[in-house]
């Protein structure tokens, strides 16, 4: 894969400055690239079986994963899920599973991921685990 462009947080998945590189991602037995996309200074890899990150992960948007990643890094999915499609928004990632739920994470300041506290009056400021969500909005626990 040939990455260019900015690479102030490593998010080409490399820790070098330069514009353009190759880059090596080691990829499961039949697993294929379906997708690529960017968040603030995150760069995603999609497969058919696999998200995986680079950059500067906050806010919840890689997952559990945390911290400035240089190279591509697998995200820990929730292990019934099949990657359907990933949506990639200002401060969320979706991805749309086969089991018609969408998985969220990210920014949820203003309640886009539809998860409520409900011990007090504010919606979670994100989140950093994938929350299924179904098509009516309701919060599926994973």
């Amino acid at each position: 894969m040939l990455t260019f462009g900015s690479n102030s947080s490593s998010q080409l998945g490399r820790n070098a400055t330069v514009s353009s590189r190759k880059v090596s991602i080691s990829l499961l037995y039949n697993e294929k690239i379906t997708n690529v996309g960017a968040i603030r200074s995150i760069s995603y890899i999609v497969t058919n079986m696999s998200i995986y990150v680079a950059g500067n992960c906050e806010l919840g948007l890689c997952g559990s994963v945390t911290g400035l990643k240089s190279f591509f890094t697998r995200l820990t999915l929730p292990s019934t899920l099949i990657i359907r499609k990933v949506l990639f928004f200002d401060s969320n990632l979706v991805v749309v599973g086969a089991d018609g739920l969408y998985y969220a994470v990210g920014n949820n300041d203003n309640g886009q991921l539809c998860r409520y506290q409900s011990y007090s009056d504010n919606y979670l400021e994100y989140s950093s685990q994938f929350i299924a969500i179904s098509n009516a909005s309701d919060i599926v626990d994973m």
